[in-house]
């Protein structure tokens, strides 16, 4: 393959034909981001348009149910009429055959009254032991097995009411409840009431309000228990339209295929009662208008990429001379010599980026120069200041020395004080001159602590009681070099010094969830908890010359992380400084 196509490097690429690649490649990046933005349109659009219909069609239910509501009401107050549940009682324990037929009269006159007191009703059946009676428009009846399986319902419930669906007219629905008497609460079953309810007149008058909505069948209410179709009539609707409203997803929308149309198709779901509303929008009129603009945007995208590319070669073109002139000068500078080179054109008068690089580049060449003059200069101050540094390395070396030679004298004196002090001093400086690392064992940092601690004590005597309660298997953790003898000094420095009577001083170590926590404490004197940070802010100014508590707490977190380093914990006549590192041994 090497052999047959030549292999193209973007880097051997000349400078026009980078930019026409360039060109290229943002108009290729311009087509696809408009592409993406337009397909991300029209789904934006679809899940809009899904939020106003699901917003309709939520609308529609809720209208719905407050119809249905008001004829629970009706039925209700059907239940509670006095006058009718004297009456039904009063029939029960008539003997009298007139007696009877006048309370019937009566009985049948109240059922009138709540039959034709709502557009929405049909009729309004009650059923008693002795008889039954159906007022209304329509005269339409169920049949005995269906009013028993009613009924029995009825009784489960209670009282309350529930909705049903006609076995004889699909269109009409029905509202059944049983018939309590309430008369001193005794809540006997004296019948059952059944209201037959208009579906298509309820939904007709829905429908008026939605008059956007412009398919065929905008509308279908699906029964969800007995999968009956209440609205609109059955045969109105074709075989798949049905087969597909069965196939909808409960949330969401989806677009289904009528005939020749396509339709976007929302479900809704009501619990009580269980019905499903399907709302349907033609599609291609909605989305017609969306199409016919990503067509008009793709064929001016394609004029315009045209266009491009051909201004693109003119442009390159006068860049290319520019930009030469440039490279040029950067092989003067690369054979060095660092002064401007003379072109015929005059860039400084030009304001554009060609202008600005040649002018910067020019400027640079100066400057290049008088920093490369500053650069020897500085050279020749770095080396000198690094003989004096070698220099000066001598006098630590010096008193260590000497040093050495009063612990010899002393000891040869008898003076076990002195050669006790100048010892520990020793070893302190001696420590400090044959360190060179970040960090130290726990053994070697206390061997420290106890020469500095064996001078503090020949200093206070009795008045220093120092303490170690350290875990000899916590030796060889890995701790900052000279952490803990600063630790110490403060302690001394403000709790010994300080105290009118004896002073306790310990140093203590324990492991935490994996972390270090060494401890020093002192009696006699007392700290603000939030004292690192009164350091830090610098309302607090640190006392001494040596190695400080933000000194130590910046090295721990720079060499283990921001969440180890310096806290103070202080109580009435009582510091304690503790130092969290994470627990690494050797």
């Amino acid at each position: 393959m090497k052999g047959i196509l030549p292999e193209v490097r973007v880097s051997r690429m000349g400078i026009r034909k980078k930019m026409l690649l360039m060109y290229v490649a943002v108009i290729f990046t311009m087509t696809v981001v408009t592409a993406g933005i337009f397909l991300w349109m029209n789904k934006r659009y679809a899940e809009m348009l899904y939020k106003e219909t699901t917003d309709s069609l939520f609308l529609i239910s809720n209208e719905m149910k407050l119809y249905l509501d008001g004829i629970e009401a009706d039925s209700y107050y059907m239940v509670a009429d006095a006058s009718l549940q004297s009456n039904l009682s009063a029939y029960q324990s008539a003997a009298d055959g007139w007696q009877k037929r006048k309370l019937r009269n009566q009985i049948e006159s109240s059922v009138y009254n709540y039959a034709v007191g709502n557009k929405y009703i049909r009729s309004v059946t009650l059923i008693t032991p002795e008889f039954s009676v159906c007022r209304g428009s329509s005269s339409v009846q169920e049949s005995e097995a269906y009013l028993e399986q009613l009924k029995q319902q009825a009784n489960e419930e209670n009282g309350k009411a529930f909705w049903a669906v006609s076995q004889e007219d699909p269109s009409t629905i029905l509202m059944v409840r049983s018939y309590r008497e309430i008369h001193n609460l005794s809540l006997k079953t004296l019948g059952y009431q059944i209201f037959r309810v208009d579906m298509k007149r309820i939904a007709n008058q829905l429908m008026e309000n939605y008059s956007y909505l412009t398919s065929e069948i905008p509308l279908i209410i699906l029964d969800q228990k007995t999968s009956t179709i209440l609205y609109p009539d059955p045969t109105q609707i074709q075989e798949n339209t049905i087969t597909m409203i069965q196939q909808l997803p409960e949330d969401g929308y989806k677009i289904i295929r009528d005939g020749k149309k396509n339709l976007f198709s929302v479900v809704h779901m009501v619990e009580k009662p269980r019905w499903r509303y399907y709302l349907f929008i033609p599609y291609n009129s909605i989305f017609s208008s969306i199409q016919n603009c990503i067509l008009t945007v793709f064929f001016s995208l394609l004029v315009i990429t045209v266009a491009m590319l051909v201004a693109a070669g003119w442009f390159s073109a006068g860049m290319c001379k520019h930009f030469s002139i440039l490279q040029m000068k950067m092989k003067r500078v690369s054979s060095g010599n660092l002064e401007p080179m003379a072109t015929d054109c005059n860039y400084q008068d030009r304001g554009d980026e060609i202008g600005f690089l040649n002018c910067c580049f020019d400027q640079m060449l100066l400057d290049l120069r008088r920093l490369t003059e500053e650069n020897e200069k500085k050279q020749q101050l770095l080396r000198e200041a690094q003989i004096r540094s070698l220099e000066q390395q001598m006098n630590p070396h010096f008193l260590y020395n000497t040093l050495d030679l009063v612990y010899w004298k002393a000891k040869i004196n008898g003076e076990k004080e002195i050669c006790t002090i100048t010892e520990s001093l020793a070893k302190l400086l001696q420590s400090s001159l044959s360190c060179h690392k970040d960090v130290n064992s726990l053994k070697q940092e206390l061997e420290l602590c106890q020469y500095y601690m064996k001078i503090q004590k020949m200093r206070f005597c009795e008045k220093l009681i120092y303490q170690e309660r350290l875990d000899p298997t916590l030796l060889n953790a890995q701790v900052p070099y000279l952490c803990i003898q600063p630790l110490l000094e403060n302690a001394v420095k403000y709790g010994v010094e300080q105290a009118l009577d004896f002073c306790t001083v310990i140093l203590s170590a324990k492991i935490e969830n994996g972390i270090l926590i060494i401890s020093v404490e002192n009696d006699g004197s007392e700290a603000p908890e939030d004292l690192m940070k009164m350091l830090y802010q610098g309302e607090k100014k640190p006392q001494g010359h040596g190695i400080g508590l933000i000194n130590i707490d910046k090295r721990t977190k720079l060499l283990f992380g921001s969440e180890y380093g310096i806290s103070v914990e202080s109580s009435p006549d009582l510091v304690r400084v503790l130092l969290k590192l994470p627990f690494r041994q050797k």
